[in-house]
């Protein structure tokens, strides 16, 4: 039997009780750690970091450079204890910090950026102004610009 197709807004309405809402949990969980993070931090490190992951009691920070992951792992055990006050969804019992090289950019002065259609580009624009998560809806506006 054939079903009609469901719009894309629908979809996402729908799933706010569902996986995506546990993934949009975790992800504003993560950005409230790191900003906890950063007011603990003397000011030069506190922008050197994001928060990975939390996994179980394990916190993954991230950074870009050896350097900075030493100086942060000599903070760490202050940071623990600072954080075990803090209400958090899950305590935090162990952080781990990962050092992530950027990323290269290719050397070419003729860079592709993928471009959406106009039909693409409204649909984009409809899901976004039925949003309520501000970031989510500024990335989709963004994305339905690149026409």
């Amino acid at each position: 039997m054939y079903k009609m197709p469901v719009p894309f807004p629908a979809v996402i309405k729908a799933s706010c009780d569902g996986t995506l809402s546990l993934i949009l949990r975790h992800a504003q969980e993560l950005l409230r750690i790191e900003a906890i993070i950063r007011g603990l931090l003397p000011p030069n490190l506190r922008h050197r970091f994001r928060v990975a992951n939390l996994h179980g009691k394990r916190l993954v920070l991230s950074t870009d450079s050896p350097v900075w992951a030493t100086r942060l792992r000599c903070q760490l055990p202050d940071v623990l204890r600072r954080l075990e006050v803090q209400a958090l969804a899950k305590p935090v019992g162990e952080i781990d910090v990962k050092v992530t090289l950027p990323q290269s950019r290719p050397t070419s002065s003729h860079q592709h950026r993928p471009r959406v259609s106009a039909k693409a580009a409204d649909l984009l624009r409809d899901v976004a102004n039925g949003c309520d998560n501000g970031l989510l809806q500024a990335a989709l506006l963004r994305l339905a610009s690149r026409r």
